[in-house]
C-alpha cells in the first residue's frame, strides 16, 4: 500500500512536468503564430498585387508614350527621327523590363519576409547580402536607364550597352535570390519564380 501510494505520488509529481514538456516539444505552432504568419502572407500577397497593378499601368503608359513618340517623330528630320524612334523604343522596352524586374523583386522580398522564420542564420545572411546587391544593381540600372533616356546620338551605343548590361546584372541577382530561397525550401509565388530571359 505504501509503495503504491508512493508510485502514485511520484506519477502525479512527474505528470505536470511531462505535460508541459509535451506542449512545447510537439512541433505544433501556436494559434497566434499561425495567425501572425497568415497575416504576413496576406499582406505580402496584397503588396505583390499592388506591384502587378502598377506594372500594368506602367506598361500601358509605355505603350502610350511609344505612340506619342511615333507621332512626334514625323515632325523631326529623317536622321534625328530615326534616332529618336530607336532610342524611345529602347527606353520603352527597358522601362517595361525594369517594371517587370521591380515586380519580381517585390515578390521575392515578400516571400523572404513571409518565410523569414524558416531561414537558417547563414542563409538569412546570404539573402540579406543578395538584397543589398539587388538594391545596388537597381540603382545602377536606373542610372543607366536615365542616361539612355536622355542620351545623345554620339554616345548612344555605349548608353544602350550599359543599360542592357545593368538590367542583365539586376536580373541575374534576382535569379540568384530566387535560387537561394528555393534551396532553403521556400516555395516562391509565380511572380517571384519567373526567371528573366
Amino acid at each position: 500500500m505504501k509503495m503504491t501510494s508512493l508510485l502514485i505520488a511520484c506519477g502525479l509529481a512527474i505528470a505536470p512536468v511531462a505535460c508541459k514538456k509535451d506542449k512545447h516539444d510537439d512541433g505544433v505552432p501556436s494559434p497566434k503564430s499561425v495567425e501572425s504568419a497568415e497575416k504576413s502572407a496576406m499582406e505580402a500577397k496584397s503588396d505583390v498585387k499592388d506591384e502587378q497593378s502598377d506594372v500594368a499601368k506602367e506598361n500601358k503608359d509605355v505603350a502610350e508614350q511609344v505612340d506619342d513618340v511615333a507621332k512626334q517623330a514625323d515632325d523631326v528630320g529623317d536622321a534625328q527621327a530615326n534616332f529618336a524612334k530607336k532610342r524611345d523604343e529602347f527606353v520603352a522596352k527597358a522601362k517595361a523590363q525594369m517594371s517587370t524586374l521591380d515586380a519580381r523583386i517585390a515578390a521575392l522580398k515578400a516571400d523572404t519576409k513571409a518565410n523569414a522564420r524558416k531561414l537558417k542564420a547563414d542563409t538569412r545572411k546570404d539573402v540579406d547580402e543578395l538584397m543589398s546587391d539587388i538594391a545596388k544593381e537597381r540603382a545602377k540600372a536606373e542610372a543607366a536607364f536615365n542616361a539612355a533616356a536622355n542620351g545623345a546620338t554620339d554616345k548612344w551605343d555605349d548608353l544602350e550597352k550599359n543599360t542592357g548590361e545593368a538590367l542583365g546584372d539586376l536580373s541575374d541577382k534576382a535569379n540568384n535570390l530566387a535560387e537561394k530561397l528555393k534551396d532553403a525550401g521556400i516555395k516562391l509565388r509565380a511572380e517571384a519564380d519567373k526567371a528573366d530571359k
